[in-house]
């Protein structure tokens, strides 16, 4: 007995919805929904979208800037809440120790807890930049990036590699941190290649100032390196009587504003 068809209408609006591209299945459908995770404060989902759009992006070519700003800004707001933890469960520990040992000891046992989720965010995020826009040697994607994704892509990595020396100590905190100054300084080599005002070499120089500073506790060094950021900018700016954007702008202020606390 030969199967019936479907009416002509039926089967041809079956055809048009396979057809169909769903949201997740398109970049510009995975960005909208990433924005609309971050609207809602669901920061994994937003994370989520954005591995998927680079599935399906990374293997043909690189990010557009606005796609690799929602994908660093997926990667910094979703590990932002664990920093919060670790940073207040850290001092609850440290408050309690004399007056209330249970807490801190409870405290303790905590932080290790957050410390995991901390590092494997950053070993996740780290390996994404890593496989995907920095490959080792002349893959598609790393070939064709400009120096101001290789900027862009290296000083991440330096940050996230900087976010898991924070919960750390002794020897292991020094090699983590050691692997973060690799990074920036690997960033540092390419930021040549762009303007003293563009504003994702000033977001090297403050997350490098930055790491001076928390990692290195060395402020004199992290004054320095804001300081040259910004002289570097002022005078390009007078010499080509040009303002500088409002984002370099702002970046710009808020060196100073370091500069003003790390002064000696």
């Amino acid at each position: 007995m030969s199967k019936e068809r479907a009416p002509p209408e039926l089967e041809k609006a079956i055809t048009a919805k396979k057809a169909k591209k769903e949201p997740c299945d398109s970049r510009e459908g995975l960005i909208l929904l990433a924005r609309l995770a971050a609207d809602g404060n669901r920061y994994d989902h937003m994370f989520r979208y954005m591995r998927r759009l680079i599935a399906i992006v990374a293997p043909d070519g690189p990010l557009t800037m606005h796609e690799r700003k929602v994908f660093s800004m997926s990667c910094t707001i979703l590990l932002e809440g664990h920093r919060e933890a670790y940073r207040y469960v850290s001092k609850a520990a440290s408050d309690s120790a004399t007056v209330d040992p249970q807490r801190a000891e409870a405290a303790t046992e905590y932080l290790e807890l957050i410390a995991s989720d901390i590092a494997k965010h950053c070993t996740d995020v780290v390996g994404i930049i890593d496989i995907c826009f920095l490959p080792a040697g002349t893959g598609p994607v790393g070939s064709a990036a400009t120096p101001e994704a290789r900027v862009f892509y290296k000083k991440m990595k330096g940050d996230f590699i900087k976010y898991m020396a924070e919960v750390k100590d002794g020897p292991e905190k020094e090699k983590i941190a050691q692997d973060a100054f690799m990074a920036y300084s690997s960033a540092k080599e390419d930021e040549e290649q762009l303007p003293a005002t563009n504003p994702t070499r000033l977001e090297l120089e403050l997350s490098l100032a930055l790491f001076y500073f928390d990692i290195r506790c060395l402020p004199v060094a992290a004054y320095s390196v804001a300081k040259e950021a910004v002289d570097r900018a002022m005078q390009e700016v007078e010499a080509t009587g040009q303002t500088a954007s409002e984002e370099a702008s702002v970046l710009i202020g808020r060196l100073q504003s370091y500069m003003e606390i790390w002064k000696v």
